[in-house]
């Protein structure tokens, strides 16, 4: 048994939704029975128009790992079995309501997961925020975990 996600679709943005850190696509994967597969999406937001009151909120929030980072994915999934593969469906997925430096000492997101306008609430796997590439991305690790 496989399961085959399509290109997927991050967004991440902070301070309850009103301040957008980018959005990116990560190429479609497939993850074999009993697997686990983990993505890396790196975002990165240029000329952001912020004032002064805001340029000193986010940067304290960064740096005291203070700050509720929202992650939503959305992609598509099917099955494999056997040599036949199922229809893809779309999924969605929100994961967030906790701090960086929560992720950073472990604690998992709380997250939602959206497949077929039904919706599930639960805890995911940890999803590592705010860590900074040497482009001067801002990183965030997603471990996709599918157990079967």
């Amino acid at each position: 048994m496989k399961w085959h996600f399509s290109q997927s679709q991050f967004m991440v943005s902070a301070e309850n939704g009103d301040l957008n850190l980018g959005s990116t696509k990560v190429a479609g994967f497939t993850v074999k029975e009993k697997g686990v597969t983990g993505l890396k999406a790196e975002t990165s937001v240029k000329e952001l128009a912020l004032n002064e009151r805001q340029r000193r909120r986010i940067k304290s929030v960064v740096e005291s790992k203070a700050l509720v980072a929202r992650v939503e994915i959305r992609t598509k999934i099917g099955l494999g079995l056997r040599g036949w593969n199922s229809p893809s469906i779309s999924v969605t997925i929100v994961c967030g309501d906790v701090t960086m430096r929560q992720l950073q000492n472990g604690d998992p997101p709380l997250c939602s997961i959206t497949l077929l306008k039904w919706s599930s609430r639960g805890l995911l796997s940890t999803i590592l925020v705010g860590s900074t590439s040497n482009e001067g991305k801002q990183c965030f690790n997603f471990p996709a975990i599918i157990l079967i």
